[in-house]
């Protein structure tokens, strides 16, 4: 009943595998064939399709704030929003993808910039 839950698989589509002995059969108890913590299985079937619900909470994405709202953001997350990098010169800008993964590495970037 917890993976039907979980995997929204019906128990009849359900096909447990990974276990000794091959497929769990519909007598069998899952928890006496698990050996180990973690043990892995594998959970064959067709689950069946739920009604979507709608976000509790709608996403909101930085490309659609103001700029307000995204500098009141940027701010609240202490996400420094100057230009990193060089002026692209043609092929310039591996070497500015380079740059900017390295400065957003903190201890480096402290280093560099002291």
């Amino acid at each position: 009943a917890q993976l039907e839950n979980l995997t929204s698989v019906p128990h009849d589509k359900q096909k447990i595998m990974g276990l000794p002995g091959g497929l769990l059969k519909d007598g069998d108890d899952l928890s006496k064939k698990i050996k180990k913590p973690n043990q892995k299985i594998t959970l064959l079937g067709t689950a069946v399709a739920q009604q979507l619900k709608e976000p509790a909470k709608n996403t909101v994405f930085v490309e659609d704030l103001s700029d307000e709202e995204r500098r009141k953001v940027l701010k609240e997350r202490e996400v420094e929003t100057l230009p990193i990098g060089l002026v692209n010169l043609g092929n310039s800008c591996y070497m500015n993808a380079t740059l900017q993964a390295l400065y957003a590495v903190p201890p480096l970037r402290k280093a560099l910039l002291e």
